[in-house]
């Protein structure tokens, strides 16, 4: 099984070798050079993956680094309605995103964690780009 990627200018494909996927990671540039390489492997819920520059680097002298799921519970303009609508009935006020502070109207797009605090779907994005948990500091993943 093999996977293409690419992020920005960086590309290469992932294929399966053994219990790891690996990648000659290319950068992209008229020589198309080799930038490094990557692997990764599930462990559970967790993704963890480990790069280095040169090949004949060690993969235990490289960080790991691990990814695991966002805690969303439900997200989407479709299950807004209800979802607001019974956080209203619980709080008796319209509920309100607390990263832009502007209330969750259901024609919103929006996100809702498992926690079950809701945010616009595009305030949480952000947020998890510098921070994996609910914003309100949960207890729960």
């Amino acid at each position: 099984m093999q996977l293409a990627f690419q992020e920005k200018s960086l590309h290469g494909v992932l294929r399966l070798e053994e219990e790891w996927y690996v990648a000659e990671i290319r950068d992209g540039s008229e020589a198309d050079e080799v930038f490094g390489y990557l692997r990764l492997r599930r462990e559970g819920e967790i993704i963890k993956s480990f790069f280095k520059r040169q090949h004949d680097d060690s993969w235990e002298s490289s960080n790991t680094i691990e990814a695991k799921p966002l805690p969303y519970l439900r997200m989407g303009a479709k299950a807004a309605a209800e979802a607001i609508a019974g956080a209203a009935e619980r709080q008796k006020e319209q509920p309100m995103c607390c990263i832009c502070f502007e209330a969750l109207d259901v024609q919103d797009d929006f996100a809702e964690l498992r926690c079950r605090h809701m945010y616009h779907k595009s305030c949480i994005r952000s947020w998890f780009t510098r921070n994996g948990s609910c914003p309100m500091r949960c207890e729960q993943p």
